[in-house]
């Protein structure tokens, strides 16, 4: 089962490559992009070394808060994502950043599949097992809320209530950007980079 899933992923990884050389949208490489990832890794940190020095990994007086809150984290992740089965987690505390934390999931879901094994490598399946469904509608914003996304500020909150306990402030830093999908990341960048190119040739 993994090889079908890793030899579909080296299929598609050949395909999108052919489409950049084509000079497709991002939009169009984003359709193409259906094969099933067998695997995620997500790094979680909290603060910045230029604004939060208190919890820096080296000196930090206040690292071992963070540690603590990392672990907590962690030790109720699998019961507050069921279908994200964790395989790996670990704290960094050894590089001259803050404390971070990277963590390995699986996405499954099972009982929902048409063909195949009952139990299946899924993300949309996995959220939708967990309560987090895609939007159908726009928002109040004019905006569609990924499943994804919905799950991830879902664990964002449970943050927030850990530093909470932990007598650390939650704020919106000066670079802080609202949670997009990787194709509208992408598009930002490029516009951003866009208005710097323009800016500069106005100067000179």
């Amino acid at each position: 089962y993994l090889d079908m899933l890793l030899g579909k992923k080296a299929e598609q990884d050949l395909k999108i490559k052919q489409m950049q050389r084509e000079g497709k949208t991002v939009k169009q490489i984003s359709r193409a992009k259906k094969a099933v990832m067998p695997s995620y890794q997500f790094i979680i940190t909290i603060g910045s070394k230029a604004v939060n020095p208190e919890f820096n990994a080296v000196n930090g007086p206040r690292k071992y808060e963070i540690r603590d809150l990392l672990e907590k984290y962690m030790n109720k992740f699998q019961e507050r994502n069921p279908n994200a089965f964790l395989y790996n987690s670990a704290i960094h505390m050894d590089e001259a950043g803050q404390p971070h934390l990277h963590g390995s999931v699986v996405f499954f879901a099972e009982g929902c599949f048409k063909n195949g094994p009952k139990r299946q490598c899924s993300q949309k399946q996995a959220l939708k097992a967990m309560g987090f469904e895609s939007d159908t509608k726009k928002n109040e914003e004019g905006k569609y809320e990924l499943a994804i996304t919905k799950g991830q500020n879902a664990e964002r909150e449970y943050i927030h209530e850990l530093m909470k306990e932990h007598d650390i402030e939650w704020k919106k830093g000066k670079g802080s950007k609202e949670h997009l999908s990787r194709s509208a990341y992408i598009a930002q960048a490029k516009e951003e980079v866009a208005k710097e190119e323009q800016a500069k040739a106005k100067e000179e």
